[in-house]
């Protein structure tokens, strides 16, 4: 971790990857760069993930809601658009579009 660690505090916020990003709102480490990345790049690819499609929005589902409740609507708007427009995502199988939806919904249940 201290590479890693070194290596993300000498990169620009403009620079920080969708594996910055993963590994930070793991470890609880600077939440609040992680959670406005986050949602930039959800708005841009709902399905981002380091490691699976739809990792990062269980990252951040994942997340102390208290630690960005200042963000919360911005949030919330994200979620909203995404699940309008989920059916129309490109999905491997049915098990992965209702294993996403649901972690969408319960995110939107519990930011509400």
């Amino acid at each position: 971790m201290d590479k890693w660690y070194v290596t993300l505090l000498n990169k620009t916020i403009e620079e920080i990857n969708i594996n910055d990003i993963s590994r930070m709102l793991r470890q609880d480490i600077l939440i609040e760069v992680a959670i406005n990345k986050s949602v930039e790049i959800l708005n841009e690819n709902p399905l981002a993930g380091e490691m699976y499609d739809g990792q990062l929005l269980e990252l951040l589902y994942s997340v102390d809601i208290n630690k960005y409740k200042e963000d919360i609507d911005e949030v919330k708007d994200i979620l909203i658009k995404i699940k309008s427009n989920v059916s129309s995502f490109e999905w491997m199988c049915d098990e992965d579009f209702k294993e996403y939806l649901d972690v969408l919904e319960k995110y939107l249940k519990k930011i509400s």
